[in-house]
């Protein structure tokens, strides 16, 4: 079975439109759970390679996920670097944009930007593990925001929210 095209739509990130693609992400399950939003999409800006190949033909698009293209492209991706570098792990940072639409089609949104990811996950981590052994949390599932409140990640250094026009 060939995966569907991703479709484009377009994001302001805080410096004009710009194109984005839906990813698989791990948060779209746990984000049902905070918000009770059913359908829920993750996108990131799409660079032109990945606008490329999101507009493959289908037969191209088969033939990509073959387990000879698939063995190639590993082992392409083993003689890459493990990870970031320390430069690109310590500067920049990332922004996340929410739009949600309601069914008459109204639309809010916010952006969030946020330190880098790596760093950021470590700081939230630590910061969860330290609330837990304090006696913050009742034991089962839950997702920060649900045990901790929404605003919980505005507390980490070079955070910030605001309200954008969608």
């Amino acid at each position: 079975i060939t995966p569907p095209r991703p479709k484009e739509t377009l994001y302001d990130f805080g410096e004009g439109p710009r194109p984005t693609i839906v990813i698989p992400w791990g948060d779209v399950s746990t984000a049902y759970y905070s918000t009770g939003i059913p359908n829920i999409e993750i996108r990131m800006a799409a660079t032109p390679p990945m606008r490329v190949a999101a507009r493959l033909p289908a037969l191209a698009r088969r033939i990509v996920g073959t387990s000879f293209v698939q063995s190639l492209l590993k082992s392409q991706i083993d003689r890459m670097p493990e990870g970031p570098s320390e430069t690109v792990l310590r500067t920049g940072n990332r922004i996340l944009v929410g739009t949600v639409t309601n069914a008459k089609g109204d639309t809010a949104g916010t952006r969030l930007t946020t330190s880098p990811g790596y760093a950021l996950t470590a700081q939230t981590s630590v910061e969860i593990a330290r609330r837990v052994v304090a006696g913050e949390a009742k034991p089962g599932f839950q997702t920060p925001s649900l045990v901790f409140g929404a605003d919980f990640i505005l507390q980490f250094e070079g955070t910030r929210r605001e309200d954008v026009n969608s």
